[in-house]
């Protein structure tokens, strides 16, 4: 808001609040006294501050969504099978990740309390679940290079488990042919 816009309204509150003695009966009819005494007697400069009240308040409220948005359960995808292990581990350390996995489980030991929404316990599992296994399944690559970070050693499991899928694939082929060869 425009300064002498922002000097306008902090005058006429203070002048309302100095009218009530300081005290207000109720915050909403203090805040509907303001308006109405800016809209008596200032109404230019109160139509410029209305129209830029509602657009910081409707500015707050999208900004919130879009935060709400962002931080919503929604699967991160850099690893196919493990899409509720945050993006952000890809680079932890062996050590970090299993820290990671430690916090998340004293989380989920939390939602012993009734206030705890059962949603967000379901999708804290379920990435507690999807950790645990990533982490069992990506041990062996830290073994060969104990320096390396989970996209790393993510990005070897994905080679390893394109070449295991093509090396059964071809073993399927060869074996129908086999058999359709002896029959």
């Amino acid at each position: 808001m425009e300064k002498p816009l922002y000097r306008l309204l902090c005058e006429t509150i203070t002048d309302t609040l100095d009218i009530t003695g300081g005290v207000p009966l109720s915050a909403n009819d203090t805040a509907r006294s303001i308006v109405d005494s800016l809209a008596v007697e200032h109404p230019e400069q109160w139509s410029a501050m209305r129209g830029q009240i509602v657009l910081d308040y409707i500015t707050s409220k999208v900004a919130r969504a879009v935060r709400r948005r962002l931080f919503q359960d929604q699967p991160s995808g850099w690893l196919p099978g493990f899409e509720h292990v945050p993006a952000a581990a890809q680079d932890d350390t062996l050590e970090q990740f299993r820290e990671r996995i430690r916090l998340l489980a004293v989380r989920i030991k939390g939602y012993e309390y009734a206030r705890r929404i059962k949603e967000k316990l379901k999708r804290d599992k379920r990435q507690l679940r999807e950790m645990e296994e990533l982490d069992a399944k990506l041990a062996p690559y830290f073994a060969l290079a104990p320096g390396m970070t989970i996209g790393q050693a993510a990005g070897l499991y994905q080679t390893s488990a394109r070449r295991q899928r093509r090396e059964a694939s071809q073993s399927a082929v060869l074996a129908r042919m086999r058999r359709t060869k002896n029959q």
